[in-house]
């Protein structure tokens, strides 16, 4: 599942995960909305905090169209 779509589903602001993860805001949406790609370390983190509903594949497919644009 992707990122944005874990947070709309439930009902989690972008703001207050970042916070739970560490992060700032405007990384966070970087990585939620596709432009920025999550270290090992901080989608191990994500995948933990979202009880493996997002994992690393899910990043995959932003990745390449990152490379493509």
């Amino acid at each position: 599942m992707k990122l944005k779509d874990y947070l709309y589903f439930e009902k989690i602001s972008v703001t207050d995960f970042a916070k739970n993860v560490g992060i700032s805001r405007i990384h966070m949406s970087g990585i939620a909305n596709g432009f920025r790609h999550p270290s090992k370390s901080l989608m191990a983190h994500i995948e933990l905090i979202t009880k493996g509903k997002v994992t690393e594949s899910d990043f995959d497919n932003d990745r390449k169209n990152m490379h493509r644009k």
